[in-house]
């Protein structure tokens, strides 16, 4: 099972995706650690050129909030080609897993890439999602009041059922082997 979630910023979709990784046991594709990283990498290498401190993966976890303007601008750097770092996240991610979920989706191209590679994109809540709604598979109310493990055990099941709807249907295509034998399917 492959997930990937959408939604608005601070709606709770890294805490969805934990409760997945800790009760589920899903791999957790986490974008901001990444981006994290990535920051604190970029921010040594301009220290040494402008002889000041460099900030930490671990300064950026404890002042979030003094440190989101310069993530949000790192995050835009990356902008320029969604597409290199979704592909990123993916070939670093652990393969001995089934079970992925990404934890934010931001641009239709990352939607793209994830799709070719097996993930259904979630959509968490009613508000507008920040793709476009033709990438959206699955559509989940969230309801912040409700329990994140009754949120989880709801996905699951509503991505459990989307595979079924997916796999009887292919069940019922009548395929026509040539003598090739290759399958393709009747139109």
């Amino acid at each position: 099972m492959r997930i990937a979630l959408v939604a608005p910023d601070r709606t709770g979709k890294t805490t969805m995706a934990n409760h997945l990784r800790d009760a589920y046991g899903f791999h957790k594709i986490d974008f901001t650690a990444n981006l994290k990283q990535i920051t604190a990498d970029l921010s040594r290498v301009y220290a040494k050129h402008l002889a000041s401190n460099f900030v930490t993966v671990h300064e950026l976890n404890n002042n979030k909030e003094y440190w989101r303007q310069l993530l949000i601008d790192v995050g835009k750097l990356i902008q320029y080609d969604e597409k290199v770092w979704v592909r990123y996240m993916l070939d670093t991610a652990d393969t001995n897993s089934e079970h992925y979920v990404f934890d934010n989706v931001r641009y239709n191209p990352q939607a793209v890439v994830l799709r070719q590679n097996g993930y259904l994109i979630v959509h968490l809540g009613t508000e507008k999602p920040r793709i476009d709604a033709s990438l959206i598979d699955i559509t989940l109310d969230y309801d912040h009041k409700c329990s994140v493990d009754v949120h989880c055990k709801h996905l699951v099941k509503e991505v459990a059922k989307y595979y079924d709807s997916i796999n009887e249907t292919l069940r019922r295509t009548p395929v026509l082997i040539t003598p090739k034998q290759h399958a393709l399917p009747l139109l």
